[in-house]
């Protein structure tokens, strides 16, 4: 379905509202896989129509103890949102408009709902930040800053303040850049490298990463 006008763009909003929803929701909760394009979609259309088949009753319910709260027509009738055509919506902005909330409202708390009892047994929130952006910057105390102790595949070990870093989740995509004090270890022997300015690292060649944290001395700051 391909939104033509406002009124099909509000009803498909309505109608995938509540599968965005889990969707976005669902990622705090459950460690994200690779997955198709199709079945991402295929899980949203599925708990929008889901959520949306329990929260239309749920709606038309309260539309109708509207009506007899009120004693009057103002709020429309199942029928009459068949047959509605843009005239008549016109002339039922407020109601409709109410009516398409309590919709939404009513279909993301079941999804929230849904969501809740999928992942009563998940206690821990997920996180989307690597294990180098929690590490080097979210762990680091204020005021402080990372050196590390980086060991690669080959057996050869780099140390240095971290400069900088790429957050990226996929690990082939990470580098980490070091910077003065280098330190190099290879075969059992050390080397420090005073005159090197950076070094880059690769994260597919990295085998481990040990952490420290330190501050400024009043003679580094001068």
């Amino acid at each position: 379905m391909v939104p033509s006008n406002w009124l099909t763009l509000l009803g498909f909003f309505a109608l995938v509202a509540p599968g965005v929803y889990y969707d976005l929701r669902r990622s705090t909760k459950f460690a994200e896989r690779r997955e198709t394009t199709f079945r991402e979609i295929s899980r949203v259309v599925l708990v929008s129509t889901c959520c949306s088949a329990v929260a239309l009753p749920l709606a038309l319910a309260v539309g109708s103890g509207l009506r007899t709260w009120t004693e009057s027509d103002f709020w429309p009738t199942p029928r009459d949102l068949v047959l509605a055509n843009h005239a008549y919506v016109g002339d039922h902005v407020v109601p409709i408009g109410v009516g398409l909330f309590v919709f939404v409202a009513t279909s993301i708390g079941v999804s929230e709902a849904t969501l809740r009892i999928a992942s009563r047994k998940a206690e821990a929130k997920i996180s989307h930040a690597s294990t180098w952006s929690k590490s080097f910057r979210d762990d680091c105390p204020q005021g402080a800053y990372p050196v590390v102790r980086v060991r690669l595949t080959g057996g050869v070990s780099w140390s240095g303040r971290v400069a900088h870093f790429s957050p990226d989740l996929e690990v082939a995509d990470r580098e980490l850049v070091l910077a003065p004090p280098i330190a190099m270890n290879a075969n059992g022997a050390s080397a420090n490298l005073p005159k090197w300015g950076r070094v880059i690292l690769r994260a597919d060649q990295i085998e481990s990463i040990a952490v420290r944290y330190e501050r400024d001395t009043p003679s580094d700051t001068g």
